[in-house]
């Protein structure tokens, strides 16, 4: 049996290209040219596979591109939402500090998860996975202790703010700063009730009471003329 012939690559190609633009029958082409008819054939269903395959990969490279920046923009709205939702732990002006992370991340974890909570407050996850199978730090026990204590004060009297809270404080012995006193407060959403300030008396239009001012008095007030008893 004879070996299968050896094709030049050139003339591989020309045949290929004649058979997709000319239109004649691959016996024709096969024939013109001095190749064997089966064997254009061949060539001709291997170019077409292969350009049916370039096409359909070039179809999945979009898609995946397409898909890493929808998963690029939920990440984007997911981390809005959770500074959105972890605003009311600290001031934009002032640095989020580890123990108020952890508290964001505790609070939230439920709704958004620990990983995204931590990529939008440029946490590393396991920094809070650390702290949490720690026991808390000395600064945490001293605000737990101090917050039960700002808790008692402000309840027995709801109308004090952080200045008269940490008065308060401070006499009872507490050594604390008033700035601490208001960053537990602010933290924990406590605040003074100041309440209305009380009246001291009641003025109704197109009344004249400049006299009941003086009632109580009339008895110590002296008119000229008038002998001292």
């Amino acid at each position: 049996m004879a070996a299968p012939r050896k094709y030049p690559d050139e003339l591989r190609r020309r045949a290929v290209r004649e058979v997709a633009t000319t239109g004649l029958p691959i016996a024709q082409v096969a024939r013109r040219l001095g190749v064997h008819p089966e064997t254009l054939r061949v060539w001709v269903r291997q170019e077409e596979g292969d350009a049916g395959r370039a096409a359909r990969g070039a179809g999945t490279e979009e898609k995946a591109e397409l898909g890493r920046l929808r998963r690029k923009l939920a990440d984007l709205e997911r981390a809005i939402e959770i500074l959105k939702a972890a605003h009311r732990y600290f001031r934009f002006e002032d640095p989020l500090s580890p123990d108020e992370a952890i508290a964001v991340i505790d609070d939230h974890k439920n709704r958004f998860g620990v990983d995204a909570i931590c990529r939008a407050l440029d946490i590393a996850p396991s920094t809070y996975y650390a702290r949490k199978a720690h026991q808390p730090s000395a600064r945490q026990q001293r605000d737990d202790l101090l917050l039960a204590h700002i808790r008692r004060i402000h309840q027995a009297n709801p109308g004090h703010g952080a200045r008269r809270i940490w008065q308060q404080m401070r006499r009872e012995g507490f050594t604390v700063a008033r700035c601490t006193v208001e960053r537990l407060m602010r933290q924990n959403g406590i605040k003074g009730d100041l309440g209305r300030r009380p009246v001291t008396g009641m003025h109704h239009p197109g009344v004249d009471n400049r006299g009941s001012l003086l009632r109580p008095y009339a008895g110590s007030v002296r008119t000229p003329g008038q002998d001292t008893p």
